[in-house]
């Protein structure tokens, strides 16, 4: 079956029935196989959750393509509404294997090429997984540039070296005399927002190589957001702060993400101190204390996920240190609409302006 005869429809995640929800799960699934098949597959409820608890500060879209049988790939769009990188839109195409080469990655440009341009950005960016080939094909094909090359790290608790995490956290004492360690468990109080929205902006430390990107910048009220939608999806966060005592000043942090349809599974969420604070010891003594909060209090979890730049030789030095293993590569390609558009020209396809 091509693409021409299946068209690509619009996915209404707050209305779409259960037995739509089963059938995106049931791709979804089988794709984590292929990507990640260390992952647990993902629930009905999951997905749904997931889906339909989208902060404000990202439009979301979504399309589908069904055949007799469901599902046969998805896509979506994610528009940030901020106040930096407006000029940009990140998109997803997963098609399952059966199905490519048959014209459906191409097809979907077409909406989402028509969202991209009347919301008036012009740059794309999607990734590529190492275990896909496909998708770094395409990309190839559109004509897009490799921007930023990550590693996903994987860490065994089994293989975790305790007396080196202990070590670790002991060490801070001397490094970081200086300062202590606040603990944030589920959503940020109200009255933190704008404390952590400012240490966040760390974060813009971190490598961004050939990306054309400029600085995040959360506010208060996106935090917000994007708490309350955290809730709402039934995850969960622990966040561990480095605090300078002498100002009360919070200048790194990282942090742990659950999802409780994958209870041996934790996720870091993002790690990082502010530039004026580095080499002090922090960024070890962060990771190393909420690792061994992680094992005296989940002793169900099994791995720990991360993900870094290649190119961030401090971060991976410290991660490979801890015992973390790489899983996989994971490339951020970019690509200007007026190139995309092009490339839909030759294809005869036209981009749908509903």
């Amino acid at each position: 079956m091509t693409a021409q005869t299946s068209p690509i429809e619009t996915f209404d995640r707050m209305n779409a029935t259960d037995e739509q929800f089963s059938s995106i799960t049931d791709l979804r699934n089988k794709l984590g196989v292929e990507a990640n098949p260390d992952d647990p597959p993902n629930t009905v409820e999951n997905i749904k959750l997931q889906m339909q608890n989208i902060p404000p500060v990202y439009e979301f879209h979504s399309w589908v393509s069904w055949d007799d049988s469901g599902a046969k790939a998805v896509a979506q769009l994610v528009v940030p509404k901020m106040e930096t990188n407006q000029h940009i839109v990140q998109f997803d195409i997963s098609v399952l294997p059966e199905y490519r080469r048959q014209g459906l990655a191409t097809a979907f440009l077409s909406p989402i090429v028509a969202v991209t341009e009347r919301e008036g950005r012009r740059l794309m960016i999607t990734n590529s997984n190492s275990n896909v080939p496909a998708g770094e094909k395409f990309m190839e094909a559109l004509g897009a540039n490799l921007g930023l090359s990550t590693r996903r790290n994987d860490l065994l608790i089994v293989d975790v070296d305790r007396a080196l995490v202990r070590s670790w956290i002991d060490r801070a004492s001397e490094r970081a005399a200086g300062f202590d360690l606040v603990e944030f468990v589920g959503p940020y109080p109200e009255d933190e927002l704008s404390a952590i929205a400012t240490m966040q902006l760390a974060i813009n430390t971190m490598p961004t190589d050939d990306l054309d990107v400029e600085d995040m910048k959360f506010t208060p009220e996106h935090l917000k957001q994007m708490d309350d939608a955290m809730v709402a999806r039934g995850n969960d966060r622990w966040s561990l702060v480095a605090r300078e005592k002498s100002t009360g000043k919070y200048v790194g942090w990282t942090d742990l993400m659950f999802n409780p349809s994958k209870p041996k599974l934790a996720d870091v969420g993002g790690t990082a101190v502010s530039s004026d604070y580095k080499n002090l010891g922090l960024g070890r003594w962060l990771k190393a204390a909420i690792l061994q909060k992680l094992l005296d209090e989940k002793p169900e979890v099994e791995r720990v996920r991360t993900g870094n730049a290649q190119s961030n030789a401090p971060m991976l030095k410290i991660n490979d240190e801890m015992g973390f293993k790489p899983a996989l590569t994971m490339n951020l390609w970019q690509v200007e609409l007026d190139k995309v558009k092009e490339y839909l020209a030759r294809h005869s396809l036209v981009a749908e302006t509903a």
